[in-house]
């Protein structure tokens, strides 16, 4: 078996929450762009484990909650690395929803703006 074998292109899935939590680990190899990574903020707040760019990471501080590779040998190495470590996967997941919670949920963010607006 090679690489190839075990990578399928499915083209439009009709939940892509359902779709993440079935996968595994988001791979995001962003190499350019800007803005908010929603799929990245998404995949966080249902604790799917990630393995993503300095890029793709872009705004986002939370801290040992995701996989964060440059090159493209050290992607390869972190994303097959982070699918067979079932204990890092958990921890990810679980530090990724707590910082969701804590930074973006809708009891933070109307905090925020009620403070933004005194």
């Amino acid at each position: 078996m090679n690489a190839g074998d075990s990578i399928s292109c499915l083209g439009f899935v009709p939940d892509s929450i359902q779709f993440m939590r079935n996968s595994g680990i988001l791979l995001l190899p962003l190499q350019s762009g800007s803005g908010v990574r929603i799929k990245l903020l998404e995949a966080m707040s249902i604790g799917v484990p990630i393995v993503t760019t300095t890029i793709g990471k872009a705004g986002i501080s939370c801290l040992d909650c995701m996989s964060v590779a440059d090159s493209i040998d050290y992607f390869i190495s972190e994303s097959v690395a982070l699918n067979s470590n079932n204990e890092l996967k958990e921890k990810y997941g679980m530090n990724a929803k707590l910082h969701i919670k804590e930074n973006y949920s809708p009891a933070k963010v109307a905090k925020d703006l009620n403070e933004s607006l005194r």
